[in-house]
């Protein structure tokens, strides 16, 4: 499937907007711009499972299609230098607002300056500067985090259940994904806690996955936590092939 052939469907968003922005709005249907990143691992299942879900909410929302509100979508299936564009014909249709789910945001955020932007994003959003504090917006961005520093920790209880014998552990981050020190740092008191050896990895890039598992290899870890972000997703079939050869047990935020 070509990228001008993923759809441009009808559907809404669930967020009240300033009265200023109401009253533009009054008088016609909202269109509502929709932008992912995508990812090749997981092709279009992964695209359209953000979407559907987006969509039902609305519809939950008392949102009609092609009645009170228009969604226009856009999926760069996981090429970053595409984002651009996409962006760009979005404000060309002069959506109200627009919504961006994942990593796209860091784009949508340097490109959209004054329409309204609801972001979903999985690391800190004020590490990543998108917001001074988890209360309030900034500027004409504001969204959600799916980011729990505390599960990290309960990721290690669990890996002590499955392993009762565990005692070193391997985690494995991006340190690039903004918010990754405050998952590190709880990782590591509860590991301390639990008597575990916590070996920390850091992968960057996909290439950088290689050099990781020969570490993992000579130092017989016994078991990987995968704090999860974009990268380590796209690379998640490697990993598990990685695990499954070793017979080493994997526990990470996402499926």
């Amino acid at each position: 499937m070509r990228r001008r052939e993923f759809i441009t469907a009808i559907g809404g968003v669930a967020t009240a907007w300033p009265l200023g922005v109401r009253a533009q709005q009054a008088g016609k249907i909202p269109r509502i711009g929709w932008i992912i990143l995508g990812a090749p691992a997981g092709g279009f299942a992964d695209i359209f499972s953000y979407y559907d879900s987006f969509r039902a909410g609305l519809g939950d929302l008392g949102y009609v299609e092609g009645t009170n509100i228009i969604l226009l979508a856009r999926s760069a299936l996981g090429v970053p230098e595409a984002l651009s564009g996409l962006i760009n014909e979005l404000l060309h249709e002069n959506v109200s607002a627009i919504v961006s789910p994942g990593p796209a945001i860091r784009v949508v955020r340097e490109k959209v300056k004054s329409t309204p932007v609801v972001f979903a994003f999985s690391g800190d959003p004020v590490a990543a500067g998108f917001v001074d504090t988890l209360s309030h917006g900034k500027e004409n961005l504001t969204g959600l985090s799916y980011m729990a520093v505390e599960l990290n920790g309960k990721r290690l209880d669990l890996m002590k259940e499955i392993l009762p014998t565990v005692s070193h552990v391997t985690l494995l981050t991006n340190p690039i994904h903004p918010g990754e020190h405050l998952e590190v740092a709880e990782s590591q008191r509860v590991a301390a806690a639990l008597g575990i050896s916590l070996q920390y990895l850091q992968v960057r890039t996909p290439a950088e996955f290689d050099s990781a598992f020969r570490i993992m290899s000579d130092s017989k870890t016994q078991g990987i936590v995968a704090v999860p972000d974009n990268l380590i997703m796209l690379e998640r079939t490697r990993l598990a092939e990685f695990a499954k050869d070793r017979r080493i047990p994997v526990i990470s935020g996402w499926s």
